[in-house]
Formats: C-alpha cells, sequence, structure tokens
C-alpha cells in the first residue's frame, strides 16, 4: 500500500503544538510498515503512539496502562480486530475507548459490520493521513470533554451525597443522642409527660436512621438487578382497587409528627375499577404509593387532605394521589430533578426529612413493573397530583 504524507510544515515542535497532556493511541496492525508509518503521522501531529501486533499484545498493552484511542486493523491472523472490540466492550475499564477500525475490506457491508458494533469511525486503505489525524484529534477531544463533564457531574453528586447524608445523620441522632442524656441524667426530676416525649422523640429519631439504611439497601438492590429479578419470580395479576386500599391502610410516616402526621385519605374510584387487573409484585408498588402519600402528606401544607383517585385511560390505570398544598411550577423537569438519588423537591424552602432517595426508587419501581410516574398539576384548585400509570391486563388467568 502507498501512503503518502507531507510531513515537512510538522518537523518543529512548535509547529506540532505538543501538549503537555498527550494524548496515548494505541495502533494495532500486523504489518510492520503500517504500523510505522501510523506511529510517524501520529507522532509528528503530538500523540504518544504505542504499536502491537496482535490482539493479545494489545490486551497486554491495554492492562498496562489504558490509552485515549486504538486504532486497529480488522484482518490480523488468529485473532481479528473485531475480536479485540468484543473485549473491549467486555471491560468496564475500557469499554468507553474511542475505537477507529482500519482496513483494506472496503466494502459497504463490511463498513457497516465494523459500525454496528459500536466503533467510533471505519477507515478504509490506502487512507489519507490527514483524514486520520482529523479523525484521530476530533475524537479524542470529544473523549476529553466527556470525561471532564462526568467528573463534574460527579463531584457535583459527590457533594450531595455528603451535605445530604450529613445532615440527615446528625439530626435523628441529636434527637436520639440528647434525648437519652437527658433521660440518663434527669429522670429524678421528670415527670411522666415530660419522660414519654423524650421517648417518642428518640423512637422517631430511631425510625428515621431506619428508614434511611433501608432506602440506602433498596437502591443496592435496584443497582445489582435483584429488584427486577424478584419482580419476575413474584409478579401476579391484582385487583387495582385492592392493591390500592392495602397501600393505604398501612400506610403511616413515623418520621412526622404533629399537624403533619394527621391525613385525611380519601379514595375514588370510577365505576368500573373493580374490574381493573394489573400484573405487578404487590411490594413495590405498595412501596411506590406509600412514597407517593408521603411526600403528599410533606408538602400538603395545612390542609392535610389528600386523595387517591382511581381510574382508567385506554388500555392502562391511572392512579392519582393528589395533596392540597402550594403546588409547583414545571412539574415534570422537577420530577427529573427529585427523582435523582439525593435530590429534593426545595430543599431549603420546605426543609423536608429526607434523603432524596424516595421518588428516585419509586420511579425505578415503578418502571420495573411496566407502569410509569409522573407529576402535573390539578385542573382546579391548589395542590400537585403524582400519577402511577399501570398497564391493564385481563381479569382472567390465561
Amino acid at each position: 500500500m502507498s501512503l503518502q504524507y507531507q510531513s515537512e510544515r510538522l518537523e518543529s515542535e512548535d509547529e506540532v503544538g505538543v501538549s503537555k497532556d498527550v494524548a496515548q493511541i494505541l495502533v494495532v496492525d500486523d504489518s510492520p510498515e503500517i504500523l510505522e508509518v501510523i506511529s510517524h503521522v501520529l507522532t509528528l501531529s503530538g500523540f504518544a503512539v504505542t504499536t502491537v501486533c496482535s490482539v493479545n499484545e494489545a490486551i497486554a498493552s491495554l492492562t498496562a496502562s489504558t490509552p485515549d484511542l486504538i486504532v486497529c486493523d480488522v484482518l490480523m491472523p488468529e485473532r481479528d480486530g473485531f475480536a479485540l472490540h468484543q473485549e473491549i466492550c467486555r471491560n468496564p475499564d475500557w469499554c468507553e475507548l474511542p475505537f477507529i477500525f482500519l482496513t483494506a475490506v472496503s466494502g459497504d457491508e463490511a463498513v457497516r459490520d465494523g459500525k454496528s458494533l459500536g466503533c467510533d469511525e471505519y477507515l478504509t486503505k490506502p487512507f489519507d493521513p490527514d483524514d486520520l489525524v482529523a479523525i484521530v484529534k476530533g475524537k479524542v477531544s470529544l473523549a476529553k470533554r466527556r470525561r471532564k463533564m462526568s467528573s463534574i457531574k460527579m463531584e457535583g453528586y459527590r457533594r450531595r451525597i455528603i451535605h445530604t447524608l450529613s445532615h440527615e445523620f446528625r439530626t435523628p441522632l441529636v434527637s436520639i443522642n440528647t434525648g437519652t442524656e437527658l433521660l440518663i441524667e434527669q429522670h429524678d426530676a421528670l415527670n411522666q409527660s415530660q419522660v414519654v416525649r423524650l421517648l417518642e422523640s428518640i423512637w422517631r429519631g430511631g425510625q428515621r436512621l431506619e428508614r434511611l439504611v433501608d432506602d440506602f439497601m433498596l437502591l443496592q438492590q435496584i443497582d445489582l438487578g435483584h429488584a427486577a429479578h424478584t419482580y419476575e419470580l413474584y409478579k401476579q395479576r391484582y385487583p387495582l382497587v385492592q392493591l390500592v386500599r392495602s397501600a393505604v391502610d398501612g400506610f403511616a410516616d413515623p418520621t412526622l409528627r404533629g399537624a403533619s402526621a394527621q391525613m385525611e385519605v380519601v379514595i375514588a374510584e370510577q365505576s368500573e375499577s373493580e374490574d381493573m387487573y394489573v400484573q405487578v409484585y404487590d411490594v413495590q408498588i405498595h412501596n411506590v404509593l406509600q412514597r407517593l402519600l408521603s411526600n403528599a402528606q410533606k408538602f400538603g401544607g395545612s390542609d392535610n387532605r389528600i386523595s387517591v383517585c382511581i381510574g382508567r385511560v385506554g388500555d392502562l390505570a391511572e392512579v392519582v394521589v393528589r395533596d392540597r398544598g402550594p403546588g409547583l411550577q414545571g412539574s415534570e423537569a422537577i420530577l427529573e430533578e427529585a427523582s435523582t438519588a439525593f435530590s429534593q423537591i426545595d430543599r431549603e424552602t420546605f426543609e423536608q426529612q429526607g434523603c432524596g432517595l424516595g421518588l428516585t426508587i419509586a420511579r425505578y419501581f415503578s418502571r420495573i413493573n411496566g407502569a410509569a410516574l409522573s407529576f402535573r398539576a390539578p385542573e382546579e384548585g391548589p395542590g400537585l397530583e403524582a400519577v402511577l400509570t399501570i398497564p391493564l391486563v385481563s381479569s382472567k388467568k390465561s
């Protein structure tokens, strides 16, 4: 193969503009001549190049040091470039590496095969060196921007976790430790009602910590796929009204007290709702509904009435949990934000308890059960409606 490259304009480092943060390129090809040409072209363009002659050598090089991009020939003896690409995709440390296939096979089908595997680019031999350099620069630059944005996002996530957990751990611990200390040191001076109030404060603090630990455990089960597996094992057909009634009957939020702990829940049903069946794992749907009730209780303001409406929209069942609080603007955007772990709706304004995992878990459980969760403003009056839609199934077993 003939490759001509005018490199005189790249002879000096000043012209090359070598960055201190030099991108590392791994080139894989069974032809020493091709390796030499590509290495020369990319080195003159300011990249640090490592060359290897086989897939096995490439994997050994990747294990020793992860590059910023891989240029790989497709047709090689023993194991080809597709095999290397598959190895990279299976490894979580390498799977996001930009990958460029380089081959003498120029047919449309071969190009489609390479792109269908997810490689970033496909160049055929003979190629224009300027095209190779431009593609490599573009892919490396894009990968760096993505890593930077991911790092910024992760740093924000980390700070949110630290801020939230420091508050959520410390607040109940203050109640527990202070209440216990008063009971120990001043038990002789306290009357019975004071003792009861302190014990209630200690109990609520313990309940709050227990809920925090439970939510962390649930999130881990979801992330590891255990929750989805459990759904597959235990999903059954249930009358929707029965599910909603049992969720409401079993709901209680021990972390709330006073006016916030009192609520009136009214269940409204359409005439045909008794014949509405859904296929779900009842424990997970109970969890979703009770989290929606808890949110309505927290953000319902001074009006503690909560309505739960059961209806049908086409082939979907719809359960609407409505509070009568001040409501929120931009509900869908807010749901997206609040459904992110360790985020809460207007935390600074409402100063509510919780680590921001409630809607995250509710949305995950909804998806696992084939349902969807959304927010909307009521057609009339104040408040906010949380809407859970679930596909309906036949009332008869198939």
